[in-house]
């Protein structure tokens, strides 16, 4: 869901400075200065991480330009009063609010500096990996969000966000898609929500407050980790380009992967925990 220009306009424009220690502020994408780096460990200002991850984005994934504003907001209920005037729900907006710290939209990125500014640098730069990947998503589908399936839709940007952490050389689990197999299989298959019904944000939002957040993530990370091995990335590009043309959510699915919803979610299940 896009940020306005109206509301925007509420905000303080510019190059990364807010106008109060607290207040909102925008960095766009277009006045960033900073020089991307290979070196994570070096990063250490949003300008330098911005640069640095839309720098990845295009030569080492093959990704298309991307354009963006980074909308810091200072606290949950500033977080939540934006997401109420872009159009959220009242009962969305609040679960929203509560459990994200960051939401990407076309060629935007709300984020809750508060929550933010409680990580390391190497979490912030993968936080920001996955919801420009959101923005990526957008990008590709003409500029809306469309129909698209929210766990693919996480889990290529938990997928994309270990791509640019790898190669900052930063990190994290040597075998990422093993560890969230193992977490997974620490479940029986019934206690996990099928992919086919985490389909819309609000189903992604409400099940991740039915105590299974976390686990969420993973499971859409491994799942959309088994689509590129079985299709490759292309692949999910292509998906993800087809909402521009097209709302079939399941004739999308099939036409970019060359298999069914069901058939992809069965083979996946069959992989984590066997027949």
């Amino acid at each position: 869901m896009g940020v306005r220009v109206l509301l925007i306009g509420l905000l303080v424009l510019g190059g990364g400075c807010a106008s109060t220690p607290r207040g909102p502020w925008v960095l766009d994408s277009r006045e960033v200065r900073a020089r991307p780096t290979r070196v994570g460990e070096w990063i250490g200002t949003y300008q330098q991480a911005l640069a640095t991850t839309l720098d990845v984005f295009e030569k080492d994934l093959g990704f298309p330009a991307l354009e963006v504003r980074l909308v810091f907001l200072p606290d949950r209920p500033t977080f939540e009063r934006l997401l109420l005037e872009i159009g959220y729900p009242a009962q969305l907006a609040r679960d929203a609010a509560a459990d994200m710290t960051a939401i990407g939209g076309h060629r935007s990125v709300l984020l809750n500096e508060e929550r933010v500014e409680r990580r390391s640098w190497p979490e912030r730069i993968g936080l920001l990996a996955h919801e420009l990947t959101h923005v990526l998503q957008y990008e590709l589908g003409g500029g809306i969000r469309g129909e698209s399936d929210q766990w693919l839709r996480e889990g290529f940007a938990e997928w994309v966000e270990t791509q640019v952490l790898r190669a900052l050389h930063l990190g994290g689990e040597a075998d990422p898609v093993r560890a969230a197999r193992r977490e997974l299989r620490a479940y029986g298959p019934d206690e996990l929500p099928p992919l086919t019904s985490l389909a819309t944000f609000p189903d992604w939002v409400t099940r991740g407050r039915q105590g299974v957040g976390p686990l969420l993530y993973a499971q859409a990370f491994a799942a959309v980790s088994f689509l590129i091995e079985r299709h490759g990335m292309p692949a999910v590009l292509d998906y993800f380009s087809r909402f521009a043309r097209s709302q079939d959510r399941t004739g999308n699915f099939q036409a970019a992967f060359g298999e069914t919803r069901e058939s992809f979610e069965a083979a996946f299940r069959e992989s984590v925990w066997g027949r």
